[in-house]
């Protein structure tokens, strides 16, 4: 079973009295001028107590009569300003490339900010990042990026969905619209509550909005939903389900099935989501992609429901989230794989409790949700040196979401970009960098080790920096991070190299320029 591989200060701009200087004509008399500006300190502000510097004169955000203006005020040295976003104020922005001195810091400017990062010397600059950054200038060079379509060349397959091309086994559609089915059941040990539909709805939502970025509106999704508790007949541990495998889930789809029926409509479902209360923690997480059990409008073929996966008392896994396993789960059925490369826990079929729930560059590409222009596609014979500027995998700007180096007919290296920022927003501030793996399509997944940690034979492996055994990850979710986890992100700085082909990542700001050399 899939599921057991867990492991803006923009102050108030001011309108100055400004008086222009023109010439006096002494035989005519003077031409009076017309002020139409507001004087500073008038203008309106929006949080009381805020200060600022204007002109070298102090300004106060004070209530005067029912309105909020800046008023000039005498300076107080004994506190330090607060800008009109309640952040440090300065009357200096750092420089790019100044040191700086936490991870993730910031400063507001018009248009922008400043964020510190840290760079391979170990040490933190300060790098200028715009709020809306420009597509940045495509790289030449590349082929199309049919040739970096590696086949999928296993002779042993231990799990059915595609390493390479194409996808050959697709149960479940990757464009136009899918029919999900979200349906409710509680027990009487474990009554279900209202406060579980909202938040449920708040997962479908993010599903949705996961769907329609990674696949550019290619897939959608309409949902059946009764906001209603259908009550089991037993009691949640009354179900001989066995983790990790659709055995013994007879008794309770046919329960379950048996209760919901009459208000849930289940025809022509591509798949169905079963809602467990809270406080079932004992009870297991059923599954199945391969089922047959019938309804009154049609067949259930797959399933899953999260029961003690989602609610157990780990203090590390407190904030799993369904939607994320939802599409993790269905993620399998629509062809990939998955669970590789092991360790990086920066996309959602490797980990859906990850750091980054987007898509890997590669599953992006098997599932053709990525850009026409999103791969700069190069076989290694024809390299020589070349720099490419890499869209995070985070965002939708166009441009080059990964480089693809094709090492023979069966390994190709991959090379994407990532940021703390959508998808990846459980990732710590300031986080960024290159991430390089190597698929081989020849290998399948052996996941025997995954229960203890152990990440064994993978169609991807991580190309890691020297640098990355001594230093994790941080998850501003979970908590966890730091040297006990590996790094796959190379900063600033730092190369890797493989096959012959090194990946340099020459700078940062708002992309990552990389130089790919051989």
């Amino acid at each position: 079973m899939c599921i057991i591989c867990q492991f803006a200060a923009s102050g108030a701009a001011a309108i100055m009295s400004v008086v222009p200087s023109l010439g006096v004509d002494t035989q005519q008399a003077p031409v009076p001028i017309k002020k139409t500006e507001i004087p500073a300190a008038v203008a309106k502000c929006t949080k009381a107590g805020a200060v600022r510097i204007v002109k070298s004169v102090n300004q106060k955000c004070t209530r005067v009569g029912k309105k909020l203006q800046w008023v000039s005020v005498k300076a107080d040295t004994s506190k330090k300003p607060t800008s009109a976003s309640g952040g440090s104020a300065s009357s200096a922005l750092p420089s790019a490339g100044s040191d700086c001195s936490t991870q993730g810091d910031q400063k507001a400017f018009s248009g922008g900010k400043m964020e510190c990062r840290k760079i391979s010397t170990g040490k933190f600059q300060w790098f200028k990042l715009s709020d809306s950054p420009a597509a940045p200038p495509q790289a030449t060079g590349n082929v199309d990026s049919s040739q970096c379509q590696i086949a999928d060349q296993r002779s042993v397959r231990t799990q059915p969905y595609a390493v390479g091309f194409p996808r050959s086994q697709e149960d479940t559609r990757t464009f136009g619209t899918l029919r999900l089915v979200l349906t409710a059941v509680d027990f009487p040990d474990a009554p279900g509550t209202d406060d579980e539909f909202v938040n449920a709805q708040k997962q479908i939502d993010r599903f949705n909005e996961f769907l329609a970025f990674e696949s550019g509106g290619k897939l959608t999704a309409t949902w059946e939903f009764p906001k209603t508790w259908a009550r089991m007949p037993r009691p949640s541990t009354g179900y001989p389900i066995v983790f990790g495998s659709s055995s013994g889930d007879d008794q309770f789809m046919t329960d379950m099935i048996s209760v919901t029926d009459a208000r849930t409509n289940y025809s022509s479902n591509d798949f169905v989501f079963i809602l467990i209360p809270k406080g079932a923690k004992e009870f297991p997480s059923p599954e199945g992609f391969y089922a047959n059990y019938q309804t009154a409008e049609g067949r259930i073929q797959k399933y899953f429901a999260g029961g003690k996966f989602f609610y157990e008392n780990d203090a590390t896994y407190k904030t799993r989230e369904l939607w994320s396993v939802w599409l993790h789960e269905m993620g399998h059925t629509f062809g990939l794989a998955g669970h590789a490369p092991f360790g990086s826990s920066l996309s959602i079929m490797e980990n859906q409790d990850g750091f980054s729930k987007t898509l890997s560059a590669w599953d992006k590409f098997l599932m053709n949700w990525m850009p026409a222009n999103g791969i700069y596609c190069r076989p290694s014979g024809s390299l020589g040196t070349v720099d490419v500027q890499l869209i995070p995998m985070q965002r939708s700007t166009s441009g080059f979401r990964s480089v693809m180096i094709p090492l023979s007919s069966t390994k190709i290296m991959v090379v994407e970009s990532h940021r703390s920022e959508g998808f990846g927003d459980r990732l710590s501030k300031g986080t960024y960098g290159v991430m390089t793996y190597v698929v081989d399509t020849t290998l399948d997944n052996d996941r025997s080790g995954e229960s203890v940690g152990q990440g064994r034979t993978r169609y991807a492996s991580l190309v890691l920096p020297a640098s990355a055994s001594g230093r994790g990850l941080s998850d501003v979710v979970f908590g966890r991070g730091g040297s006990g986890n590996v790094d796959p992100l190379m900063l600033q700085g730092e190369s890797v190299t493989y096959d012959g082909v090194t990946v340099t990542l020459v700078s940062t700001g708002d992309y990552d320029t990389i130089r790919i050399s051989k």
